[in-house]
């Protein structure tokens, strides 16, 4: 009997749900991974920044700052309304990314947990890494300025992100700097997408390989059937 389309949604949307969330999780991820990489972005500052001495004390306050409960930002010296502000947005996006991603991860480790089969969870990882890496690529070609305007108008609609090229931030952290760790995410990102996608043939399903070759006839082989024919009764 043929199943109809509300069985099969029925049977698939667990696969469709985790494969459109793998990707979101996976970039949030890579991101975390790379913005957490301390050593990989002080080696950037010595490489792209203006003020690299100021932009090395300037990065351990920020790290400290996102990383303690307090939302009160103590003022620095030479520091504007305006970073202080931006910089108390970054930290309400990176706690309510960290939420979303956990929330995210809850989800689909209950629905695999509780309504999933084998073909169905390698169909979401195939999927979800592919989508992965179909994504990041987009995302890459996209010229950097229109992926950093779009991205932060986005995340900070108020617009406080938005400084003079004079501004102590962005010679601190000039735009080369955010695009060398932009393309770090993304690597990061595909090399993910790339092993999800990897998992799922590591061991495949015995129902999908294929069919061992019949034994051999012969010395050695079994021997081969019998056929014995009925005498019909007179």
């Amino acid at each position: 009997m043929k199943k109809t389309f509300s069985q099969h949604a029925k049977h698939w949307w667990p696969s469709v749900l985790v494969a459109l969330v793998l990707p979101v999780c996976l970039l949030f991820i890579a991101t975390g991974i790379i913005a957490n990489m301390s050593p990989l972005v002080h080696s950037l500052i010595d490489r792209y920044s203006n003020n690299p001495k100021d932009a090395h004390i300037a990065l351990d306050y920020y790290y400290n700052y996102i990383a303690s409960e307090s939302m009160e930002l103590p003022r620095i010296e030479g520091m504007t309304d305006q970073e202080l502000s931006h910089l108390r947005d970054v930290k309400m996006v990176w706690r309510n990314s960290l939420a979303v991603l956990a929330a995210l991860i809850g989800l689909a480790t209950a629905v695999v947990a509780t309504a999933y089969k084998r073909d169905q969870l390698v169909w979401a990882l195939r999927v979800g890494g592919a989508l992965t890496i179909i994504w990041t690529i987009a995302l890459s070609v996209m010229p950097f300025d229109t992926f950093w305007t779009w991205s932060h108008d986005l995340l900070f609609p108020q617009g406080n992100w938005r400084f003079s090229y004079e501004s102590r931030i962005i010679q601190n952290f000039p735009p080369t700097f955010f695009e060398s760790m932009v393309l770090r995410v993304a690597l990061l990102a595909l090399a993910l997408g790339a092993a999800a996608l990897a998992v799922t043939y590591l061991r495949r399903d015995p129902s999908e390989l294929p069919a061992a070759p019949p034994e051999p006839v012969g010395p050695g082989g079994p021997a081969p059937p019998v056929h014995r024919r009925h005498k019909r009764s007179q």
